[in-house]
């Protein structure tokens, strides 16, 4: 079912999609709600938490009624309680958020002024970094061209290079977006790895991608250090098992979706088959090629080591 804004809707959906997250709650809802902008709702999707996190959500929306608070009976996944929350929300811009994540206050003023002087454009990003749990700051900015190009090639063009780059520059996933075009897209796919990049992608090509050269956005990386398989399981949850079976050709032919999708010409599609190359050989070289490619080395640097009479192994302690 889908939910259209309503005439007393807010214009802006805060949208949390959480499992077990009282260690830093507090600390994001504080953010959201010291926004400068004051139009808007958090919408909650808890997903079966067991810790404390449904208490504090509860004691959030007794104080705020722009609080709505859901719960999953169930644990669904992340990826599928992401979705959840598309038709959930109310307002006409949407914005997912991480509950290890926060906000400065202005980020939602300055992101609503940019999309409102650009009809065409479907989404902002910002500057972000990245916390652990030491505090220790970590970042990488990027100042060339982004994804604001009127042309869905060079908007997929752009796309593909980020997704080749560092993950730092660039998560549209984490970014403010017109609610209507998940609406159309779906949200993630269930059924494919590397599903928040496929989605991406989606995004990217349904609309420019407005850009605020500022840190206005702050993610905790508590969840980056998960084992690969147990990260699936708690993304894909019931589909975990067929993903796993996957490889990265699953995730190309994911990419050139939305482009086959498109509208198109039989022109443009080819022109935007270059960049998806470029992307194909970064890919198989990254999953199928450097592990084997190294491996043959290694002997050949060892041999080499001999000649110069470098140790071939570390010294004892």
């Amino acid at each position: 079912m889908t939910i259209a804004q309503g005439s007393g809707a807010p214009l802006l959906s805060f949208a949390l999609p959480i499992r077990n997250g009282e260690q830093l709650l507090p600390k994001l809802l504080d953010s959201l709600l010291a926004q400068d902008f004051q139009n808007f709702e958090i919408v909650i999707s808890d997903n079966a938490s067991t810790d404390s996190t449904a208490d504090i959500c509860q004691r959030y929306a007794q104080q705020d009624s722009r609080i709505r608070y859901f719960r999953n009976p169930e644990n669904i996944g992340i990826l599928a309680n992401f979705n959840r929350l598309i038709n959930l929300c109310q307002g006409e811009y949407m914005r997912w958020i991480g509950w290890d994540d926060w906000l400065e206050p202005n980020y939602a003023s300055t992101c609503i002024e940019m999309l409102k002087s650009r009809p065409d454009a479907i989404g902002v990003t910002t500057n972000q970094d990245f916390f652990d749990e030491n505090g220790t700051r970590d970042f990488l900015e990027y100042r060339g061209q982004r994804l604001d190009f009127p042309t869905i090639r060079k908007r997929y063009e752009r796309a593909l290079w980020f997704v080749t780059s560092d993950f730092r520059y660039l998560d549209p996933i984490y970014s403010m977006v017109r609610r209507d075009v998940l609406q159309k897209i779906g949200g993630h796919r269930l059924d494919v790895l590397n599903a928040d990049q496929v989605l991406g992608i989606e995004m990217i090509v349904a609309g420019p991608f407005l850009h605020a050269p500022a840190y206005l956005a702050h993610r905790g990386k508590l969840h980056f250090n998960t084992p690969f398989e147990k990260l699936l399981e708690k993304c894909y949850h019931n589909q975990a098992a067929k993903v796993k079976k996957q490889n990265y050709l699953h995730i190309l032919a994911a990419f050139w979706a939305p482009i086959q999708k498109s509208s198109l010409s039989r022109w443009e599609k080819f022109r935007c088959l270059l960049p998806f190359i470029r992307c194909s050989l970064i890919f198989t070289w990254h999953f199928a090629i450097k592990d084997t490619f190294l491996k043959l080395l290694k002997p050949v640097k060892q041999f080499i080591k001999s000649l110069l009479g470098i140790p071939t192994t570390k010294p004892a302690v």
